[in-house]
């Protein structure tokens, strides 16, 4: 793994004790992957990069883990492409772009963004904007 923040796993682990989830030994892996790689993975990708050094781990386990530490906010769910789900281990709030030609997806840092309190009345607690496009390096391809 790259190098692991010891301080972003307590600040994770503090989250899993606030919700009184217990912290196994999975869970204590799935944290520090999370912590050490910024980016966008799948499930399958986390597993993919997990199980040859955690034999024992199952898709499964990634897979319930990942909602768990969603629906915790400790990554971002996107739901970019319809059927596929992919976990943003960089939680700030930002946006995303998704390149159409090669399916790479990037985070987009929008400076000064002032999010309404409310519209017709409804309370905005936050926003998450996808773009799509061909990025970049496919354009200079």
């Amino acid at each position: 793994m790259q190098n692991v923040s010891e301080a972003q796993v307590q600040e994770k682990i503090k989250i899993l004790k606030e919700h009184h989830i217990p912290l196994t030994t999975t869970r204590l892996v799935l944290l520090r992957f999370i912590s050490s790689h910024r980016g966008h993975y799948s499930a399958e990708d986390i597993y993919q990069l997990l199980k040859e050094e955690y034999p024992s781990l199952s898709i499964a386990t990634v897979y319930n883990n990942m909602s768990l530490f969603a629906s915790l906010g400790i990554v971002q769910e996107l739901r970019i492409e319809r059927d596929k789900v992919i976990y943003d281990t960089y939680t700030k709030a930002h946006d995303h772009f998704l390149c159409l030609k090669c399916g790479k997806i990037y985070d987009i840092e929008i400076k000064n963004r002032k999010l309404p309190e409310q519209i017709d009345g409804h309370s905005v607690h936050y926003a998450h904007t996808y773009y799509f496009g061909i990025c970049k390096e496919c354009k200079e391809a």
